[in-house]
């Protein structure tokens, strides 16, 4: 086996190619949706020794990474992951970004950064990036600078119906939420998740991150891939 070749569960070879084709077909996303993806350490944590989840990702589990970013229409992150993991303009291959035109409105998956404070990371497309918050936190004075990209949800805690609601309106109704735990915690407790993608890296994590979510009681396992000791199951809502 090539370095990225995954297994699926009868035994089939998913080889690496640019456009994907059959991770794609597996990894399809209807609109409107959520879907939360996440890697987690072998002992449950959100990032690695560096403190960021590069450090448990491979070429494996970015294969997963780029093909549902495919799908999506917004990757939502929260603002403390945007920092950590230097969260940039989402950029897909050339293959990938094909398969999208003509299904699609935008041409690459727009940013939506959940924010309290409004720190993001510098030199963001301003025309592919939503700042969300709530009415009382200091980001939403942002409107002034960031016009209609500031997206309210909610007065003090974010309101994550009204979030999606709000997206779907804008036309990015394909919401890929790429964590941290505590923003993916919120999107499964306001029960607003259709499916997660959830990878089991074998590297340690750091003791200082937190734990990654499971899926919630009596979710359905859609289907495992495993490849050089990672597992990349899916679930999806009963």
């Amino acid at each position: 086996m090539a370095v990225g070749d995954l297994i699926a569960e009868g035994g089939e070879v998913l080889a690496t190619e640019p456009a994907e084709r059959e991770l794609r077909e597996l990894y399809q996303a209807r609109s409107p949706s959520v879907r939360v993806s996440m890697i987690r350490s072998v002992d449950g944590r959100a990032a690695g020794a560096d403190g960021s989840s590069r450090s448990l990702n491979s070429e494996e589990d970015l294969r997963i990474l780029r093909v549902t970013r495919s799908w999506a229409d917004v990757v939502l992150v929260g603002g403390r992951t945007a920092l950590d993991e230097q969260y940039g303009d989402v950029r897909l291959r050339p293959e990938l970004a094909r398969a999208r035109r003509g299904a699609f409105r935008n041409a690459l998956p727009d940013l939506a950064i959940v924010t309290r404070s409004g720190d993001v990371p510098d030199d963001l497309d301003p025309e592919r990036t939503w700042l969300v918050t709530t009415s009382s936190q200091p980001a939403a004075e942002l409107a002034e600078d960031w016009g209609e990209r500031v997206i309210i949800a909610g007065e003090d805690q974010l309101d994550a119906d009204e979030l999606i609601a709000k997206l779907s309106r804008l036309g990015l109704g394909r919401v890929l939420c790429e964590g941290g735990p505590t923003l993916a915690k919120v999107l499964f407790e306001a029960d607003v998740v259709d499916d997660y993608c959830l990878t089991t890296s074998p590297k340690l994590g750091s003791n200082d991150s937190p734990e990654v979510p499971l899926p919630p009681p009596g979710w359905r396992l859609v289907h495992t891939l495993t490849g050089a000791g990672f597992e990349m199951a899916r679930w999806a809502r009963p």
